[in-house]
């Protein structure tokens, strides 16, 4: 009997190691086809390209998530492994496949504004929903980090002509910020409001704050000033470019403000109503 519940759990883990390193594998290989959809042009000589500075800090936030795969990948191949710690394993490659699937996305984005090929679904589209899906999509974020979230929405249910997808992640975006740029157990703000035919979104935190001679470098790609790597947790510099870049398509406009480091930033979207549009 004890042979058999032996060759069981043998058979467990030898069935999770399989599982994670398959993931691995399908991870490497959809390294290159996500870069491969960029268009041979994409890489020709440009102003617009990254400086070799910013190629090595893409290069360093990618292979963070990288290390770690690697490492559970070589320790899955330990047969004695019980079937929880395969598991366990399996979870830590998971996430951290999952944070470089995010910040590839996020380069392949960039890549298509730069192309012009980014389209938007417009429709009519609730502005207190698409608040609604972004805070949902944070909350995690939020939670882990000890933060406040309070929430003010004083136009009611407006309706806007939006691609809703695309401004989810615009709000997510800037929730984001907030969350990994304000020390634990901050207070940040979201509200909604309307102005002369706009929709106003203000997000609010009491996080590290801009230097004011950097105001006008926050939605620059690939943009990020010292303190803020120290509290960014891995990050490109890409969030607040793509933030920019889709709400001008939508034909609004997006600002940063702050007084100073350590007193907290202020982002504020303003997006036209669906009658103005």
């Amino acid at each position: 009997m004890r042979r058999e519940s032996g060759h069981r759990d043998k058979a467990v883990q030898t069935a999770a190691m399989q599982n994670a390193l398959a993931n691995i594998e399908r991870l490497g290989a959809a390294m290159p086809a996500a870069c491969g959809n960029l268009p041979p042009r994409a890489l020709e000589p440009s102003t617009d390209l990254p400086t070799p500075k910013v190629l090595a800090l893409i290069a360093h936030e990618l292979r963070t998530p990288m290390s770690p795969i690697l490492c559970a990948a070589q320790m899955l191949q330990r047969v004695n492994l019980s079937a929880s710690q395969a598991a366990e394993l399996g979870a830590l490659i998971e996430r951290q496949a999952s944070r470089l699937k995010a910040m590839v996305e996020r380069l392949a984005a960039v890549g298509r504004f730069s192309l012009g090929k980014f389209d938007l679904d417009k429709h009519t589209v609730r502005l207190d929903a698409v608040l609604a899906a972004a805070v949902e999509t944070c909350r995690p974020a939020l939670d882990r980090a000890g933060h406040a979230l309070q929430i003010s929405n004083r136009c009611g249910s407006i309706e806007l002509l939006a691609d809703q997808l695309a401004l989810e992640q615009v709000f997510v975006n800037l929730l984001d910020n907030a969350a990994k740029y304000t020390p634990d157990c901050g207070h940040i703000h979201l509200s909604s409001w309307c102005d002369a035919g706009d929709a106003v979104v203000t997000v609010t935190d009491t996080g590290i704050g801009l230097p004011a001679d950097r105001l006008g470098e926050a939605f620059q790609l690939f943009s990020q000033f010292d303190r803020a790597r120290d509290f960014s947790m891995g990050g490109l510099g890409i969030g607040l470019a793509l933030v920019k870049q889709i709400v001008e398509l939508h034909g609004g406009s997006v600002a940063a403000t702050s007084r100073g480091l350590d007193l907290g930033s202020s982002f504020t979207v303003r997006l036209p109503l669906k009658e103005a549009s």
